[in-house]
């Protein structure tokens, strides 16, 4: 089961996706967060405790409070396990560089047009992006849930 976080401003947004990782057996959401610091709050509180981190974050990029750029760098020089995609409707390069710069391994975008990707957009991503890190050593896919 790979273990989801879903970082968006927007609760309907949140809720949203919620529903369709419910679909897929092989997700699960684990944490939502409505922007960058209480994501990193959330990982914090969680390793404190010693529970199991998400796997995969489907990451907004603009938020207020923190965006999920800045977000992105900081999680992945705390968890540099964790992969992370950033969500956009964007389609402004200096996003997508700086996002992959910060840690992202892939960045989809929201609200994708062709119905034949949708199906296995974002989450055939967070599939691919959670076996790419486990199959570079960036992630233990046996961790407990």
């Amino acid at each position: 089961m790979i273990r989801v976080m879903i970082v968006d401003d927007q609760r309907p947004t949140r809720m949203g996706l919620a529903l369709m990782v419910a679909k897929d057996p092989t997700l699960h959401v684990v944490a939502q967060a409505a922007n960058g610091q209480e994501a990193l709050d959330k990982l914090a509180t969680s390793a404190e405790n010693q529970q199991t981190l998400p796997d995969v974050i489907l990451m907004d990029v603009r938020m207020p409070v923190m965006d999920g750029l800045d977000a992105t760098s900081r999680i992945k020089k705390l968890h540099p396990e964790i992969s992370i995609l950033i969500l956009t409707t964007y389609d402004e390069d200096d996003y997508a560089f700086a996002a992959l710069g910060g840690g992202c391994l892939r960045v989809p975008t929201q609200g994708c047009q062709d119905s034949r990707s949708a199906q296995s957009h974002p989450f055939g991503t967070c599939r691919r992006c959670h076996s790419h890190a486990a199959h570079h050593g960036r992630s233990d896919p046996e961790r407990s849930s």
